[in-house]
């Protein structure tokens, strides 16, 4: 793990990766144990000394393209959930800013992925049913991988803490007759799988999404849904043991995408969607009742609902194309500066054409979500931190394309 104070065309050390045949056959055995009722445990792998790899310069001056814009307490858990009918999206505890963040809400949140309960995300990659994570808490060091199996080829995965203890809980989204279910290996019972929990996720022909985040404020992940269909939001709570449900009527519309974030502070997730720019969110504050509505973005451009500011309440923001020689961009608006235009933050986002994938997570432990990227063309992470104004970043080697990587901070925070 290396930290630097800029990208530039250079060396940086990568190690080799266990061959793809050699991660099957580990996955392939230890779901083979999954389906006979054996304990999945986390098995440590080592990797041998790095070997080096060339990085593609990320420019770090300021975004020329034009904007289109208008008018954590330490003991909360993570959540995150990925991917969901084809759209990236995640999810994380709601609430203020965690430890070093400064927040200033009652209901504050643990960076997601988090299975080490040291308050920094987590470094994952999930190929095929095995879950490839680097903890934060040993430096992202390569010579204690951890891997595991739950789940198969073609598996939608997520990380949230469902059973509130603290640490991130691995599952996937898996088809159920005509339905779908979330798949749910839960930490508090030592990762076993014959204690797994499966919830109802609704059913893709009616263009249902799952979203998990916790919206009864319990500190656990709610199994809900959104119903693309017709904008219906179906939400078990676990606070009732998944007897009882939010309902609620937002969006809807063709190309709307669902947003779940806590917007008041409130330690709740909020309800909302996203339309061409248009940001419309629905309060638990106010039952769901009062509506707020903010312009950033545009058409066709990837929202992302984070805290980047660390005061405990979700901040707009979107990626910016590449355009005139610059990188694409994340262009976040705040919500310490009230959301206002003329106060944007603009940090690098990599270049599509190296398969940048936006990544977002607190890897510093400052209660401020760091917009990073991870390039699948070779598998290196490039994170700018907050607590070093962006200037200074992590970088890693992990994962190889094709991988879905976690977390991905997106459209649920």
């Amino acid at each position: 793990m290396k930290k630097a104070s800029g990208i530039s065309r250079h060396k940086l050390k990568r190690l080799p990766r266990i061959s793809r045949k050699s991660l099957a056959l580990v996955g392939s055995l230890i779901v083979l144990l999954a389906l006979t009722g054996v304990l999945a445990q986390w098995t440590t792998l080592h990797r041998s000394t790095p070997v080096s790899k060339t990085v593609a310069a990320v420019p770090t001056t300021g975004q020329s393209s034009k904007i289109t814009g208008a008018a954590f307490d330490a003991n909360s858990p993570s959540k995150e959930y990925v991917y969901a009918g084809g759209r990236m999206v995640a999810t994380e505890e709601p609430g203020g800013g965690g430890s070093g963040g400064g927040g200033s809400c009652s209901g504050q949140a643990n960076p997601r992925a988090d299975f080490d309960q040291d308050h920094k995300s987590e470094m994952i990659y999930y190929h095929n049913g095995v879950f490839g994570i680097l903890k934060s808490s040993i430096q992202y060091s390569y010579s204690s991988g951890l891997f595991f199996g739950w789940g198969a080829a073609g598996s939608l995965p997520l990380v949230a803490d469902f059973d509130g203890d603290g640490k991130a809980d691995p599952a996937y989204i898996a088809p159920s007759g005509s339905g779908q279910i979330y798949a749910i290996l839960l930490s508090s019972t030592g990762y076993n799988v014959g204690q797994g929990l499966f919830l109802s996720a609704g059913f893709p022909g009616l263009g249902d999404i799952p979203i998990a985040a916790d919206f009864d404020g319990d500190h656990k992940a709610d199994p809900g849904l959104w119903r693309s269909s017709t904008g219906q939001w179906i939400i078990p709570t676990s606070s009732s043991n998944y007897t009882t449900n939010i309902f609620a009527q937002w969006g809807g519309q063709a190309g709307d995408i669902p947003i779940a974030a806590d917007f008041d502070c409130d330690g709740k997730a909020d309800i909302g969607y996203y339309r061409s720019g248009l940001w419309a969110i629905l309060t638990s504050s106010s039952n769901y009742i009062s509506a707020q509505f903010y312009s950033w973005g545009g058409a066709g451009l990837q929202p992302i609902a984070a805290d980047f500011d660390g005061d405990g309440k979700a901040d707009l923001a979107y990626i910016v194309p590449p355009a005139g020689g610059q990188s694409q961009a994340y262009a976040i608006l705040k919500s310490s500066t009230g959301y206002n235009v003329s106060q944007p933050l603009f940090v690098p986002a990599g270049w599509p054409s190296l398969g940048d994938t936006p990544v977002v997570g607190d890897f510093d432990g400052d209660g401020k979500a760091d917009p990073g990227i991870w390039r699948s063309s070779d598998g290196t992470w490039i994170i700018p931190l907050s607590s070093g104004a962006y200037t200074t970043y992590l970088f890693s080697s992990w994962g190889v394309s094709g991988d879905t990587v976690l977390p991905n901070r997106l459209t649920q925070y």
